[in-house]
Formats: structure tokens, C-alpha cells, sequence
């Protein structure tokens, strides 16, 4: 028996057993039926909803054309939806590694959509900086309820962090008209990658040394 807390093929809380309980556990894992009918009835349907959304907004924003197209939101969020699908909902990812997709993946279809309506500026101003923001603030809470487990969030976090830099370089080359968010998303990304780095000593070290095999 090692100290793993999950199992591998349910994803379940694992407790601790005792006597003949522990001795067939130690044996190995218990068999789970694994049915893939379901799932690939739910891909299959999936790609049809996908090509009939996507060949309508393509032809009605074709015919009823007005300078706007619209279509392409369309498309975007069709692409999202397979991410919800594909890394939230089927893959066995931690919350931390979810959180992370999603906020890029939504960070993406908004600036597509202002791109499509011409292009004010909102997306990379105000609402990119919020989203990372909330990354950044949901994954810290996370390690915090945790107990500071460092070793499962530390590349999300610097990851995030990385990230966070994002809508600062958009200002530098002045693509951010008002300051204040970047400045806000900015500050907080460096503040929560310093407090990894600083508190997280050893144990951050040796979880990167690991992961990229330094």
C-alpha cells in the first residue's frame, strides 16, 4: 500500500482499511467496468450539433449580411463548448487545472466578440483583466483550503501568474486605453507567484525541479 489519498481509475476518496480489508486491497486494484457507448454517442452528437451550427451561421450570416460577422462568434463558442465538454466535464483534471482552461478559453471568445463588433477595446481593457483576476484569486483560494498543498498547484498557479501578465504587455503597446484593471490583475499575479515562491520554499523548488525535469 502507498499513501496515495484518490484512486486512480475513479477518481474516489480512498480510506484506510484494516485487516483482511487491507490485505486483499494490497493485492491490487479492484476491477471497474468502463463503458465507452455512452460517450461516444455523446461525441457523435456532438460533432452533428457542431456542423449543423456552424454551416447555418455561416450561410445565414452570408445571405442576411450586414457588416458584421457574427458568424464567427458563433463558431467560437461552438469550439468553447467542446472545451467544457472535453477538459471540464469527461477529463479527470484537478479543479485548479480546469479553472486555469476555462478562464483562457473565455478570455479568447470575448476578445473574438469585439473583435466582430469592430473593435472597441472592452475585451482587452476591462474584461480580460477581470478574468484573470478571478483566476488568479480562485485557484490561491484553492491552495489556501488545501492547506497550502503546494505540490498540486504550484504550475497553476505560475502558470496563472504568467498569464496575468498578458493584459500588461497589451498596455505596453498600446492596445489598453484605461490602466487601472491591467494595473489591478497585474499587481495581484506578481503578489500570489512572490508568495509561492517565498512560502512554498523547498517544496515549490522540487515540484518544478520534477515536473520540467531540471
Amino acid at each position: 500500500m502507498d499513501d496515495t489519498l484518490t484512486c486512480p481509475l475513479c477518481r474516489s476518496v480512498l480510506i484506510e482499511s484494516e485487516g483482511e480489508n487491507r490485505d486483499l486491497l494490497a493485492n491490487g486494484y479492484p476491477e471497474v467496468a468502463f463503458t465507452s457507448d455512452g460517450f461516444h454517442l455523446l461525441n457523435r452528437l456532438m460533432v452533428f450539433i457542431s456542423i449543423i451550427i456552424t454551416v447555418l451561421s455561416v450561410f445565414f450570416n452570408y445571405i442576411f449580411y450586414d457588416g458584421v460577422l457574427w458568424s464567427v462568434i458563433s463558431i467560437v463558442i461552438v469550439l468553447y463548448s467542446w472545451t467544457i465538454v472535453r477538459h471540464a466535464i469527461i477529463n479527470s483534471f484537478q479543479l485548479a487545472s480546469k479553472i486555469v482552461v476555462q478562464c483562457v478559453s473565455i478570455a479568447i471568445i470575448v476578445v473574438c466578440i469585439d473583435y466582430v463588433l469592430g473593435y472597441d477595446g472592452w475585451s482587452v481593457t476591462y474584461v480580460v483583466p477581470q478574468i484573470g483576476i478571478a483566476a488568479n484569486i480562485s485557484v490561491f483560494i484553492l491552495l489556501i483550503i488545501s492547506k497550502l498543498d503546494w505540490k498540486r498547484f504550484v504550475l497553476q498557479i505560475l502558470g496563472i501568474g504568467i498569464l496575468g501578465l498578458i493584459p500588461m504587455i497589451l498596455l505596453l503597446v498600446g492596445l489598453v486605453e484605461h490602466p487601472l484593471m491591467t494595473y489591478i490583475a497585474t499587481g495581484i499575479s506578481v503578489v500570489i507567484v512572490l508568495f509561492t515562491l517565498i512560502f512554498g520554499d523547498k517544496s515549490v523548488k522540487t515540484e518544478i525541479i520534477r515536473r520540467f525535469h531540471i
